[in-house]
């Protein structure tokens, strides 16, 4: 279906996208399915969503990598959209 196909299309644009803004090497989807869960650098995995939201608000280039970091390694509750929110208001 050419619909599905114009989504896989704009997903792959959009994570080429947030790779140039960031500098770190997409490393593919997620159970191969494009739109889900996107890896980055076989370290950082980020919903469409919030991919998305990076690139819609302008959030500050690495803001998204040191959420996750955070997440991870703090045991950081607070979801993509809250953090960048927070992060600028620091």
């Amino acid at each position: 279906m050419k619909v599905l196909t114009d989504y896989q299309n704009a997903c792959n644009a959009i994570i080429i996208k947030f790779e140039k803004k960031h500098g770190y090497e997409f490393s593919g989807w997620v159970a191969d399915e494009i739109g889900g869960i996107a890896e980055f650098i076989n370290q950082y995995y980020f919903s469409m969503n919030e991919i998305a939201f990076d690139l819609q608000h302008k959030v500050k280039k690495g803001l998204i990598f040191e959420w996750q970091d955070k997440v991870v390694n703090e045991e950081l509750k607070m979801n993509f959209k809250n953090y960048a929110k927070y992060g600028e208001i620091k």
